[in-house]
């Protein structure tokens, strides 16, 4: 039983925050990575914006919201 260490509490707190970030970010990651290829791919495969990388994820959100409406 370590909690009776000085700090101990405090270290345990942060590994856990940090523990949960990494995974939040691992899974918003991942996320947009499933989400780029058909955004880059589905229409847009011989047209300039097919090639230019995006720029980021809002200018990605307009281009999918684009293609859904036409």
């Amino acid at each position: 039983m370590k909690s009776h260490l000085p700090g101990w509490s405090e270290t345990r707190m942060y590994t856990r925050e940090r523990k949960l970030m990494e995974k939040e970010h691992v899974l918003t990651t991942s996320a947009m990575r499933r989400r780029l290829p058909c955004v880059l791919w589905n229409r847009e495969q011989h047209s300039n914006e097919a090639a230019a990388p995006l720029a980021s994820t809002a200018r990605a959100k307009t281009i999918a919201e684009k293609q859904l409406q036409s």
